[in-house]
C-alpha cells in the first residue's frame, strides 16, 4: 500500500525530496500503527504532510516582481482573467500603480471584458491595434509599477 502511494506521488510529479520525505514519514506511521494502516489512512496521513510541508510565506511575498508581465497561450485558456487576478492582487494588497495592455483585439468582447476589469480596479487600459500602436503604448505605460499585457489566444496546431 504505501508503495503504491509512493508511486503516486512520483507520477503526479512531486519533487523528489518531498517523495522522499513523505515515504520516510510513512514507514514511521506504518510501524508507529502495528502495520494496520487503511489505503484511506494512507491518504489522509499524505496529504496532512503535504499541507504541513507548505511554506506559507511563499504566498506573502511580492507577487509581480517584474515591471512588464505578458501572458501567452491557447484560446481559453484564462490568461485575461489570470492578468485581472495578479492587477486585482498587485493593487489591493501591494498598493502598486499597475495598468492594462491589450493586443486582444481578436476575440469578441476581450477589451471590454479587460475594460470591465480595469475599471473595477480604477487602472488605466490601452489597445494595440498594431505593432507600432503596442511599442507606442508600452513607452506611454513606463511611469507604472507594472503593466499587465494580455494577448489574443492562438491555437498551437495552427502553422501560421
Amino acid at each position: 500500500m504505501i508503495e503504491s502511494a509512493i508511486r503516486r506521488l512520483r507520477a503526479q510529479g512531486l519533487d523528489e525530496h518531498h517523495v522522499e520525505a513523505s515515504l520516510k514519514m510513512l514507514i514511521k506511521k506504518w510501524y508507529q500503527s502495528d502495520e494496520k494502516l487503511t489505503p484511506a489512512e494512507i491518504r489522509q496521513i499524505l496529504k496532512e504532510q503535504l499541507v504541513k510541508s507548505l511554506n506559507p510565506n511563499r504566498f506573502q511575498s511580492e507577487i509581480i516582481q517584474k515591471k512588464f508581465v505578458m501572458l501567452v497561450g491557447s484560446t481559453g485558456v484564462g490568461k485575461t482573467t489570470t492578468l485581472a487576478k495578479l492587477a486585482g492582487r498587485a493593487v489591493l494588497e501591494e498598493a502598486k500603480k499597475v495598468a492594462f495592455l491589450t493586443a486582444d483585439t481578436f476575440r469578441i468582447a476581450a477589451i471590454d471584458q479587460l475594460r470591465t476589469y480595469a475599471d473595477i480596479l480604477n487602472v488605466p487600459i490601452e489597445v494595440a491595434y498594431s505593432a507600432e500602436d503596442f511599442r507606442r503604448q508600452l513607452a506611454g505605460l513606463k511611469a507604472y509599477d507594472c503593466v499587465f499585457i494580455d494577448t489574443a489566444g492562438r491555437n498551437f496546431q495552427d502553422k501560421k
